[in-house]
């Protein structure tokens, strides 16, 4: 999908390259339609959301949510566990928050936790919460 900011390549919520939110979805749904249902907001601009999960405006598609990526950056894990791993902060912001607790109590499953999650998030293996990639 191209971000329509910047046009450049992304994937997920947000722009990697400009930071933008794509547009507003939820997990189910964008806008609250259901999918093939149209809505319309100001200045008469109707969306619909097909079954692909594309959204589109006026026959044009104007965003895709894959549910692959999460919305949360592979760097800012990298650099989380790196520095702050023993206090399970890079678990947190990935909304793993039992792990983030274990690591807070054990310091990191004693090191060995640490070293195993930067491998991880270094090899695109590490997931959220919802088992979904980390945007690069």
């Amino acid at each position: 999908m191209r971000c329509p900011y910047c046009g450049a390549e992304t994937h997920g919520r947000i722009c990697e390259y400009c930071d933008s939110e794509l547009v507003a979805f939820t997990d189910n749904n964008v806008f609250g339609s259901a999918v093939g249902e149209t809505e319309t907001f100001e200045n008469n601009i109707s969306f619909n959301r097909s079954a692909d999960n594309q959204v589109y405006i006026e026959n044009e598609t104007i965003a895709f949510y894959d549910e692959e990526y999460s919305d949360k950056k592979k760097t800012t894990a990298l650099i989380l566990c790196i520095f702050l791993g023993w206090l399970g902060v890079h678990h947190f912001y990935t909304g793993r928050w039992l792990l983030g607790i274990i690591y807070l109590f054990t310091h990191g499953f004693w090191g060995l936790g640490i070293v195993l999650d930067i491998i991880m998030i270094a090899t695109d293996k590490y997931k959220d919460k919802n088992k979904r990639k980390l945007l690069k």
